[in-house]
């Protein structure tokens, strides 16, 4: 529901940035580790990544940091519905100025529950008419669509994954192919808006081979791990995934179009 985004403009603000003296940001994930959080969260207002040191030394580098500033914290995308660790954390950032503010993305009520959060706002999925726009948008970019038998099949598609399944229909033909994808690939697609796995996978299984060994290739690092586009464009073209289709054309050029 576009719930990282949303944090990503608040905390980009202008009005954060007068607000608050300080601004860090943590992805947190399925695994709620205090020590790598902290590490995160050093390295987003440090922009060094901290070195492999004992957590008294991790503890003492955010006291330092914090202590006496108005500060803004995101701990995005968390799972944790264990309280003592979330308690462990707390006690980490008690050193702030006041009215410094924690602001959490998270698909679960008991975690906000369990953060005490003053107040959650809970996030809404597009209506209908709003999702047949974007999906219109998606799958046929400026042209007008006026046949009645592909509207009503779209909108049948429109409610799940509009962006990803859009795209996919771009290049297929509306009047024979919407039809066997609405009654064969769409229903491998979860309706439960927390397994967007199937909905991935449905959109990497149209890649073309040398694609889909470029973005396997990526989970070979580790979860949240900020992948720099140079390094990652060199190790493409050291797997030979990456290859010119003009002598005069430039390498990065091609290499950033691959990437797109």
């Amino acid at each position: 529901l576009g719930k990282t985004t949303l944090a990503q403009l608040t905390f980009n603000h202008e009005t954060i940035e007068k607000c608050f003296q300080l601004k860090m940001w943590g992805c947190v994930s399925d695994v709620f580790d205090v020590k790598k959080l902290v590490g995160k969260i050093l390295e987003s207002t440090t922009n060094k990544k901290p070195e492999d040191v004992e957590m008294s030394t991790l503890i003492s580098f955010l006291k330092k940091e914090i202590d006496g500033k108005k500060y803004m914290l995101v701990l995005d995308d968390v799972w944790n519905e264990d309280p003592e660790e979330w308690f462990k954390l707390k006690q980490l950032l008690m050193g702030g100025a006041r009215g410094s503010k924690i602001l959490v993305t998270t698909r679960s009520k008991m975690v906000a529950k369990i953060m005490h959060a003053g107040k959650p706002y809970l996030l809404e999925g597009l209506d209908k008419h709003e999702s047949w726009s974007l999906f219109q948008q998606m799958a046929f970019g400026k042209d007008q669509l006026e046949n009645l038998g592909i509207v009503s099949i779209g909108n049948e598609i429109v409610p799940l994954a509009i962006k990803t399944i859009g795209r996919l229909l771009y290049l297929r033909n509306p009047t024979t192919e919407w039809l066997s994808f609405k009654d064969n690939e769409l229903s491998r697609i979860s309706q439960n808006e927390n397994d967007i796995l199937p909905t991935i996978k449905l959109s990497y299984n149209q890649l073309p081979p040398n694609l889909k060994q470029s973005f396997a290739y990526c989970s070979l690092f580790p979860k949240d791990h900020e992948i720099v586009k140079s390094t990652l464009i060199n190790l493409w073209i050291s797997q030979g995934y990456i290859k010119l289709s003009d002598q005069n054309q430039c390498l990065e050029d091609h290499s950033f179009k691959k990437l797109k």
